[in-house]
């Protein structure tokens, strides 16, 4: 793998750490509401585990994050039907590279 590949991998996960960091209380708040349970602490859960994790490539990283309405995001349209709950997913997924690709 190139070094400049390896520093763009470790900069997107600091990106991802500091998006979670600062979003961590509406993050919460947005796992703990009734609707769409499962699939909210889910992806809580994915966002949490990726803002500490550098993968190994950046193929691996597409599979994992993927595009919006796509891979974790599959489930979005359905679960946030709220305006601002989804513009709030929508800029975190941004964060997380979900309009990379």
């Amino acid at each position: 793998m190139k070094k400049q590949e390896q520093e763009d991998l470790v900069s997107r996960q600091l990106k991802r750490k500091a998006c979670f960091l600062k979003y961590e209380e509406e993050l919460n708040v947005m796992r703990d509401v009734k609707k769409g349970t499962r699939y909210r602490k889910w992806l809580f859960l994915r966002l949490k585990h990726f803002a500490d994790h550098v993968f190994e490539n950046e193929d691996v990283e597409y599979q994992a994050i993927g595009k919006f309405y796509r891979g974790m995001w599959h489930n979005v349209s359905n679960t946030f039907k709220r305006k601002e709950e989804m513009e709030f997913i929508e800029m975190i997924a941004n964060e997380y590279g979900a309009f990379d690709y």
